[in-house]
């Protein structure tokens, strides 16, 4: 017992023992800070040499698929082209590769979406056939089922651009995923694979779509083969007032002019934004039949509504508005009011045009300046934004 008592590691012990408790502690953080910079520096270099050997992997996968895509079926037009031999040993070649792992499955997919994108005619129904001689459609549709959202997100637009039709159930389950990401996707599908009421569920999406969003879903909605377009004024009541405002773009994209009473519904809405948007719409729209009500709302805008309504009469130019722009654009009190009642007065035809400038007298330099500006043919022929 003695001598292991005075041993090296004994001695060791004793020594830290005999430490101050801070000096202790010290020391056990700087251990314990170089074990994790040693742990972190090997998944650092594990991930990196992953990465390369996955980079690898995918382009000589690459290589191959392609080889046997371009020797045995890009060659031909059509699938009836193909001999039944040759096609059943393409297939089987390109298992052997699917099956060597998810990179080679991934790759493969990669290349049959590439190539169905961006060949038309009836070569592509060599592309999809293959797609699903192969049973990728199962690899694409396990991917809804991941924990991670950008899988699922994957999974959605491999199922779009291959033209997969045969799985709405998942895509329908997940518009109630937690990421905003995934459920837009999922409504993209729906809509351009056609299956279920696409926009049902998308009447019935509680959470906000941001801008970008909304730029999305008018993407998809517009860029689809839609068996028939919905009366988008049907969505205008929502609470949604992201779907209100994505709504009012595409009542004017599809120039769906029945809205106009629901548009001038509009007017009234609490939020400024919305109001704003009804009113630039009103004017595209030509709905003559807002005009009494824009100028009832204008006392209660704040300057940019203002600004907007006096461009929309302006562009609407019914003559029957023009003592009060003349009145807006006299007193003004904001640079952006006379700016667009100057505009509102120069998008009338000349006629009209005329008989306001007669009833302008003892203008100051800004008005006159205005003025001019509109009427330059430049600033005429590109409107006024």
């Amino acid at each position: 017992m003695l001598a292991y008592q005075t041993g090296p590691l004994c001695f060791i012990f004793s020594s830290i023992e005999n430490l101050p408790l801070l000096i202790k502690v010290v020391a056990l953080v700087i251990v314990v800070a170089l074990f994790m910079i040693a742990v972190t520096l090997i998944v650092i270099n594990y991930h990196r040499n992953k990465i390369i050997a996955d980079a690898i992997e995918a382009k000589e996968t690459e290589e191959l698929i392609l080889d046997e895509l371009n020797s045995h079926f890009l060659v031909y037009d059509s699938i009836a082209e193909i001999p039944q031999k040759e096609f059943d040993q393409t297939v089987s070649k390109l298992t052997q590769i699917k099956n060597r792992s998810a990179i080679a499955r991934q790759v493969l997919v990669n290349l049959l979406v590439y190539f169905k994108h961006n060949l038309k005619g009836s070569i592509t129904r060599i592309i999809t056939t293959a797609y699903f001689r192969l049973n990728l459609a199962d690899f694409t549709l396990s991917k809804l089922k991941s924990v991670f959202w950008f899988n699922k997100a994957k999974g959605l637009k491999e199922l779009q651009e291959i033209s997969n039709s045969q799985s709405a159930q998942p895509i329908i389950e997940l518009l109630k995923d937690d990421h905003m990401e995934v459920r837009v996707e999922a409504y993209s599908a729906l809509i351009n694979l056609q299956k279920g009421d696409a926009f049902k569920y998308l009447s019935e999406e509680k959470e906000e779509f941001s801008e970008w969003h909304q730029i999305l879903l008018f993407d998809i909605i517009t860029k689809a083969e839609l068996p028939q377009i919905p009366n988008f004024k049907n969505y205008l009541s929502s609470t949604n007032k992201s779907l209100v405002l994505l709504s009012l773009k595409l009542i004017l994209y599809y120039h769906q002019f029945d809205a106009t009473p629901e548009l001038i519904k509009l007017l009234d809405h609490p939020d400024e934004n919305i109001r704003h948007e009804a009113i630039c719409a009103l004017g595209e729209l030509n709905a003559f039949a807002a005009e009494e009500k824009l100028i009832a709302i204008y006392p209660k805008e704040h300057n940019r509504n203002k600004s907007q309504i006096l461009l929309t009469i302006g562009h609407m130019a019914t003559g029957k508005s023009i003592e009060f722009i003349k009145e807006k654009f006299l007193k003004a009190e904001h640079f952006t009011i006379l700016k667009s009642a100057a505009a509102a007065i120069i998008a009338h035809p000349a006629a009209l045009k005329d008989q306001i400038l007669a009833g302008l007298s003892n203008l100051d330099d800004e008005q006159k300046a205005m003025i001019k500006h509109f009427e330059d043919p430049l600033i005429k022929a590109h409107g006024h934004h």
